[in-house]
Parts: C-alpha cells; structure tokens; sequence
C-alpha cells in the first residue's frame, strides 16, 4: 500500500505554504493530516475555507457564548469523528 508523503512547513510546496502556515498558527503546529493535504494544494486550500467559513459562522450566530466555542484542535476532531 503505497504511503502519502507528510509535508512540514519546510518541505511542503510552495502553493500548499500558506495555507499550512495558518493551519500551524490555528493548531499550533502542523499536524500529519495537514501534511498529508499538503501534498495536494487544492485539496488543503479547500480545508481551509472550510475551517474558515465554520469558524465565520460560530462567530456570527453564536456572539454571547464565547465560552462555549470549540477551540480550533476541537473542531478538527470533531469533524475526524464525523468522517470516520
């Protein structure tokens, strides 16, 4: 079974570079799964948006309860929970 090549900020290509630097900024470091998208940019910028956009929406349609916004790292295992 062949293995998908995880990228680090250094070794990603340049097209995938921005959007894993915000992934690392949001998570606080790249994790294989971003590494892993890395490899294909559009696929990762598509992640991105998507985070975006979640993100965006949390913000907009729940403004009173900030305590009660999931955390970045949160998220993402939620929805790695969703597409299992």
């Amino acid at each position: 079974m062949p293995r998908v090549q995880v990228h680090g900020l250094d070794s990603a290509p340049e097209s995938s570079r921005d959007s894993l630097k915000e992934l690392h900024q949001k998570f606080g470091g790249v994790l294989n799964i971003f590494g892993e998208m890395a490899n294909s940019p559009a696929v990762l910028s598509a992640f991105t948006a998507a985070e975006g956009t979640i993100a965006d929406y949390t913000r907009r349609h729940r403004p009173h309860h900030h305590d009660e916004l999931l955390q970045p790292l949160r998220r993402y295992r939620v929805r790695l929970a969703r597409s299992s």
